[in-house]
């Protein structure tokens, strides 16, 4: 540490937190050992701060500062920085308290990912690069029984990027591109603004994704069954559009699903509407086979509403028009009464599967 004039310079820094506990109605960090290296300057006339390079780390997740340069001003405030950072998936998810999950679940994997940030006075640019290897999800083998946890889905790899404005006086986010990717299997890319992040969360976004089914039953069939079949490359529009949450906690549910003791989560708005949809060319699953068809997904009210068009099935035709109500908790798919199928021609394979 060194003063010269009106620079002081903290060449080296090396400090170590034992045993960090940091514990909130939604988040649990317990963390054996944090470290804190590197070294930054400040000249108190002209209020800049500098840091060549500067690393924070834990068990957890790690972060690695480069050219980070910051202008103490009240009216010209300026900030800048790359900041590279790597992180194990199943820890950090571990922060995160859910009072309402009822059923076990557990992500693994290893995120690592580059972000630069640049501020000045009330705007704010944001870059983000990163990945996700080898992503796992783990769930029970059988639902409400006491079992180890087996890996539900896997992906090799999921990239996650884009750039954002955002400003504080407006209170709006700007996506100008977001991408996220899962190994050729799906992808995504989108743009869009959000007002008030801390606040009503008011998106409006719309983009394209694109996936390959017979990719999406490879991850499927571990656990639905070895018969499933799906095929079809496609690139399909999204929108997404309205408040995100209802803070009133007043968004229609069928029954009540939360106990008056508990805290509930917030309830997605009955004012966010968004459509996308499914198209495939061939699906096989447990002797049952169709042909060509659309899925078209409608969201309003809370619900998402599944209309397929005329799909024929094993030479008959499916008539269900199922829902999901997004507010139960779990959320519920609700068929109407009525039939199902219609003139389904039943084949061996389907009456041997059980």
């Amino acid at each position: 540490l060194s003063f010269v004039g009106e620079a002081t310079e903290l060449r080296e820094c090396h400090l170590r937190v034992n045993d960090l506990r940091c514990i909130t109605e939604t988040l649990v960090i317990e963390e054996p050992q944090l470290t804190v290296d590197g070294g930054a300057s400040w000249n108190r006339g002209t209020g800049e701060v500098r840091s060549a390079g500067l690393t924070l780390a834990s068990g957890s997740l790690a972060f690695h500062a480069e050219g980070v340069h910051l202008l103490l001003d009240k009216e010209d405030f300026q900030a800048s920085g790359d900041i590279g950072f790597r992180g194990d998936v199943g820890r950090l998810t571990s922060w995160v308290r859910d009072a309402e999950a009822n059923t076990p679940t557990r992500l693994a994997g290893e995120v690592v990912g580059r972000l630069a940030l640049t501020q000045r006075g009330r705007e704010s640019q944001m870059s983000l690069e990163s990945s996700i290897a080898k992503l796992d999800f783990y769930g029970p083998a059988q639902p409400g029984q006491d079992m180890p946890m087996q890996i539900q889905w896997s992906e090799p790899n999921v990239r996650l990027a884009g750039t954002a404005t955002y400003s504080s006086e407006s209170r709006l986010a700007t996506m100008t591109r977001l991408e996220v990717g899962a190994n050729n299997t799906a992808s995504a890319i989108a743009t869009g603004t959000l007002q008030d992040p801390a606040g009503e969360c008011l998106v409006d976004v719309e983009g394209q994704f694109s996936y390959n089914l017979s990719r999406v039953a490879d991850r499927l069939r571990p656990l639905v069954g070895a018969d499933l079949e799906l095929s079809g490359i496609q690139s399909r529009s999204v929108s997404l559009r309205g408040p995100l949450f209802d803070p009133t906690g007043n968004a229609a549910v069928l029954h009540a699903s939360t106990s008056p003791e508990r805290p509930s989560r917030q309830r997605v708005s009955t004012e966010l509407s968004g459509n996308a949809s499914v198209v495939w060319d061939r699906a096989n699953f447990a002797g049952f086979v169709a042909g060509p068809g659309e899925m078209v997904a409608t969201l309003g009210n809370g619900i998402v509403a599944l209309d397929p068009t005329e799909i024929v099935v094993s030479g008959g035709q499916w008539h269900a028009k199922p829902r999901i109500v997004l507010n139960e908790t779990p959320a519920l798919v609700v068929l109407d009464k009525g039939p199902l199928f219609h003139n389904v021609e039943l084949s061996p394979c389907l009456l041997y599967t059980s």
